[in-house]
């Protein structure tokens, strides 16, 4: 079980890393919708312009739609945003008598300027979005790749943990059930002879009884290094087929004679 934890980014809860993304993004609202706001835009741009005078530009104001037009919609639109502005601006500097008053080349001239000034921002513009889509769609895709990287290593650890328990298992399980066993029945073995030495006043009774102690030291050694791999005791279920196998060995010694008898139920 692994814990993911994920940094919070510092630009996340700017203002202005907000109103960018907010800009650069692709609209969530309809076209339909888009266009509509533009023209609003320039509407609502091109009467303050012509309700100001002559006194106050507002040539900065007309390049907000154009820039909601390229990035919403795309160049074509900025470029019918810039046309669209440079006629309101040119519109209202007749109704309001500029061309009376100033010579009219000059006016042209300028509005002339705006446009190709307007159109080149439009090509900025554009190339900026596509740069910029382009980074946060190789983002996307990079994050994508490294969450199946991550998702792909954590199957592989969890797949090495549970072929490291079974093998664990399964040595702990030789351990206890096939060298466990075995020494127990040798120990018990052992000490038959070592009674009938002792019985018999053999003077090599001591030897026995050491030989006796060094089998059980060898088998409990044995246990523990069995129970540390199999991380747990044996199941109260596997009791009893575990003590039907140790006598089953026990009496293939030709010298001794071992009967188990299980009577009820098992209780926990």
């Amino acid at each position: 079980m692994s814990v993911e934890t994920k940094a919070a980014s510092p630009e996340r809860g700017r203002p202005e890393s907000r109103m960018l993304t907010w800009l650069w993004a692709v609209p969530r609202h309809s076209r339909e919708r888009s266009l509509l706001i533009i023209f609003l835009l320039i509407a609502g741009t091109g009467w303050l312009d012509y309700a100001s005078g002559v006194w106050f530009s507002f040539q900065f104001f007309y390049l907000a739609p154009i820039v909601l037009g390229v990035v919403w919609l795309g160049w074509r639109e900025g470029c019918i945003a810039v046309v669209l502005c440079v006629g309101v601006r040119l519109g209202g500097d007749i109704a309001a008598g500029i061309l009376d008053r100033i010579e009219q080349m000059a006016v042209y001239w300028n509005r002339c300027v705006d446009l190709g000034g307007s159109l080149l921002l439009v090509g900025v513009v554009h190339n900026l979005v596509i740069l910029q889509r382009q980074m946060d769609r190789h983002v996307r895709e990079r994050t994508a790749a490294l969450e199946q990287a991550i998702f792909a290593r954590n199957q592989l650890q969890t797949q090495l943990f549970e072929i490291s328990r079974r093998e664990r298992r399964t040595i702990g399980h030789d351990l206890h059930d096939g060298l466990g066993q075995q020494l127990t029945a040798t120990s018990m073995a052992a000490d038959l002879v070592a009674s009938r030495l002792a019985a018999d006043g053999h003077p090599s009774v001591g030897d026995a009884r050491h030989l006796v102690r060094m089998v059980q030291d060898s088998t409990a050694q044995t246990r523990r290094i069995a129970r540390g791999l199999l991380l747990a005791e044996i199941e109260p279920e596997q009791l009893v087929p575990e003590l039907e196998e140790l006598t089953a060995s026990l009496t293939r010694e030709p010298s001794l004679t071992c009967q188990f008898v299980s009577r009820g139920d098992l209780q926990i």
